[in-house]
């Protein structure tokens, strides 16, 4: 599981930065399947898109393993800078890619969070969207308990987008 920005490390202005929160543990490589992950409310691309140099560098953090989780929204917590410079665009252009959605045949889940964002709601959101009954859940924390549950032993991709706070931003690292 997991595209989401949740360390709070920010590079410096002008460099994207690709910030997976640290671990001990030997990262492990996303093995491709024969199938490819359905994409759920995942952007489509602008008609004047164009290729972006970083979808490569971004790619290989994402199929690299490692903990789960790799920043690539939101002000100080992966590729950030101001609005309008292309940062949702490069993760849905990250999300539609072949090879990465090969590697999560159980699908690849959008999430816009927001500057003023009900997370609860986004995240009872998602559960519907992985066909979770409706648990009546009344907090950030009990929400990500249940996706913890409901993700649990399936290989899909959660991109969390305009995530405008750690604590957002927390709220859907559930790998």
């Amino acid at each position: 599981n997991g595209l989401l920005a949740a360390d709070g490390v920010a590079a410096p202005l002008g460099v994207p930065a690709l910030a997976g929160e640290p671990s001990g543990a030997v990262p492990v490589p996303v093995v491709a399947g024969a199938g490819l992950g359905d994409l759920y409310d995942v952007p489509p691309p602008p008609r004047a898109a164009v290729p972006r140099d970083e979808l490569e560098g971004l790619r290989a953090a994402v199929l690299g393993g490692g903990d789960g989780a790799v920043g690539v929204t939101g002000a100080a917590l992966g590729i950030h800078g101001q609005g309008g410079i292309g940062k949702t665009v490069l993760a849905a252009a990250l999300a539609r890619d072949v090879e990465v959605r090969r590697c999560f045949p159980d699908g690849v889940f959008w999430v816009t969070v927001g500057e003023q964002g009900d997370l609860v709601a986004a995240q009872q959101g998602l559960l519907a969207r992985l066909g979770a009954a409706d648990p009546g859940v009344r907090s950030a924390g009990q929400a990500a308990g249940l996706l913890r549950q409901v993700l649990a032993g399936r290989r899909c991709l959660l991109v969390v987008d305009d995530v405008w706070s750690a604590a957002a931003a927390v709220s859907f690292k559930v790998a």
